[in-house]
């Protein structure tokens, strides 16, 4: 009923379960990874959620410079009032400008495009993790690129308790590459892990159009 009222879109099917899906990881206190393939509306989906949590929390959403705009322009066109409550930063201007953000506490805050802090080395990496906040969703349609620890450094992120369960991982030697290691590492960390690919939903899509 609250969505209803803050949001000024028609989702697919999908993408209210999506929506659905963060509301429950949120509830059970659990930080959330949204890994829908690109084109499926990751963002709009996160806009959705944000509406149905009321006007008196603040939310940070990192995310690379190109897509800020992107950000905000959604933002003003299918919930306007949700605007100020967010702060805005790119990953970039988050590293230098650290101590601007590093005392405040946020309600959520939402990592797009998270492959750009895949590295747990990186000073950008380090940033991110420095930050406060209630809960936590990592969106990104590429969650592995090269090797299934770069899973395990966004989840450090989202629910830094993890860290024990990786480090026990590690204690039993096994190689980040074999079949055993990615099979444990699937299964603890799927169940906060959703993802959904174009084939799956075709049926939810509307005709595909072509603009020149």
């Amino acid at each position: 009923q609250l969505l209803s009222r803050e949001f000024h879109a028609t989702l697919y099917p999908y993408q209210r379960e999506g929506v659905l899906w963060l509301q429950q990881q949120r509830k059970n206190g659990h930080g959330c990874l949204l890994a829908d393939e690109m084109g499926l509306g990751k963002t709009i989906q996160v806009i959705a959620h944000l509406c149905c949590l009321g006007h008196d929390k603040q939310h940070l959403i990192i995310a690379p410079t190109s897509l800020i705009y992107n950000w905000q322009n959604e933002v003003l066109h299918f919930a306007p009032m949700l605007l100020p409550q967010l702060t805005l930063v790119s990953y970039d201007m988050l590293r230098f400008h650290l101590e601007d953000y590093i005392h405040q506490s946020f309600d959520t805050i939402i990592i797009d495009e998270a492959q750009a802090i895949k590295n747990r080395q990186t000073k950008k990496y380090q940033a991110v993790s420095q930050l406060h906040c209630l809960h936590r969703i990592i969106l990104t349609g590429t969650p592995i690129e090269n090797s299934i620890d770069e899973l395990w450094s966004h989840f450090m992120i989202l629910m830094p308790p993890i860290k024990g369960l990786y480090h026990k991982l590690q204690s039993l030697g096994l190689p980040s590459v074999s079949e055993a290691y990615i099979a444990l590492s699937s299964r603890l960390l799927k169940p906060f892990i959703l993802r959904r690919e174009k084939k799956q939903v075709l049926t939810d899509l509307p005709e595909r159009t072509e603009k020149t």
